[in-house]
């Protein structure tokens, strides 16, 4: 890959707020970690079931943060499970899924605000439409040139039309071929993006199933361990 790009895409969620780990495992973690020993099958069936229910029209306001929507998820969650657990758990759970991804970001943020000084970054992300939101309590929006909510747009990755979209609401005066995707997920955002001409970077990590073989990874793909890599590319 050139090194030099002109804008640069990124995936948030799994990407910006957790370096490449699907957010189901930690999700499960934290579920365990308050004393809920849910298992393995069973919590990726409620985990299917709560994402099916959010994104159902209103059920995620524009204005919640990751804290509200962690609380709307997880309660989701608890009322699949056949045996639901107390309230104060399901609080300790979304607090503690909060708290990891205020983390990771402030972690990733002087990177970010090194790179936006380089060159425009947006975000292009699968969401509920309340992306803006999460951005700003995480107190990053201002980093961001533009940013794509799946759930404002109307489609989702891996559509190859939201990453002409995403590019386009930076500069349309920018090709596929002058910008950077950098994401945690091979079909939905590393091939897709590549297809149109995007350069791409994948952040290796855990997806959603370990065991299930992988989409075959573009051979111009760079494998990055983490954001503070792109840096050698601007």
């Amino acid at each position: 890959m050139n090194k030099r790009v002109r804008c640069i895409l990124f995936d948030y969620g799994g990407t910006l707020d957790a370096p490449g780990e699907h957010w189901s495992h930690l999700i499960s973690r934290a579920w365990t970690a308050a004393g809920a020993d849910i298992p393995h099958e069973e919590f990726r069936r409620i985990y299917v079931l709560a994402e099916r229910a959010l994104a159902t029209a209103g059920a995620v306001a524009a204005d919640d943060n990751f804290l509200s929507l962690m609380r709307k998820k997880i309660a989701l969650e608890n009322t699949f499970l056949s045996t639901p657990f107390p309230p104060d758990i399901c609080e300790h759970v979304a607090a503690d899924c909060y708290h990891i991804a205020k983390r990771n970001i402030q972690e990733v943020k002087p990177i970010l605000e090194h790179i936006a000084a380089e060159v425009p970054v947006g975000i292009v992300s699968n969401f509920y439409g309340n992306l803006r939101a999460v951005l700003a309590d995480m107190d990053i929006l201002n980093i961001f040139s533009a940013v794509t909510d799946s759930g404002e747009a109307g489609m989702r990755k891996p559509d190859r039309r939201i990453f002409t979209e995403a590019l386009c609401r930076i500069d349309p005066r920018l090709t596929p071929s002058e910008a950077l995707m950098v994401g945690d997920s091979i079909d939905k955002d590393i091939i897709p993006a590549h297809s149109l001409g995007f350069k791409t970077a994948l952040l290796p990590g855990i997806p959603w199933d370990p065991a299930s073989p992988q989409p075959r990874l573009p051979a111009e793909t760079i494998q990055i361990s983490s954001i503070a890599e792109i840096l050698r590319y601007l």
